[in-house]
């Protein structure tokens, strides 16, 4: 783990953050709204990394970003299972249990 977002060679703060320029990175408008000229835009970018993020904040994003699942309010989730066709969740480990014969009748 790294301890500065600068640190990460493949994150656009530095950029974005410090000024770097980089040919592979192109300004999103959501950046461009930040500010109205570039000094204003790095210190408003900048600040969006003072906040700490809580330890169990810091596991729930951990946790859905191992097994791949959204992290949100039921609403949200709910909307990211019509989208993908499929209910979300953990399933249970090992083969499904089988129904006998004499069970299903």
């Amino acid at each position: 783990m790294i301890q500065q977002p600068s640190e990460y060679q493949w994150s656009s703060f530095r950029c974005n953050a410090l000024g770097y320029t980089n040919q592979l990175l192109t300004s999103h408008p959501l950046y461009q709204a930040l500010g109205l000229n570039k000094d204003e835009r790095k210190r408003a970018y900048q600040s969006l990394f003072e906040a700490e993020i809580e330890n169990k904040d810091l596991n729930l994003i951990r946790n859905a970003a191992t097994f791949s699942m959204p992290t949100g309010d039921n609403r949200f989730k709910e909307q990211v299972e019509k989208m993908v066709n499929r209910k979300l969740g953990y399933a249970k480990k090992g083969r499904p249990y089988k129904v006998s014969i004499d069970e299903r009748n």
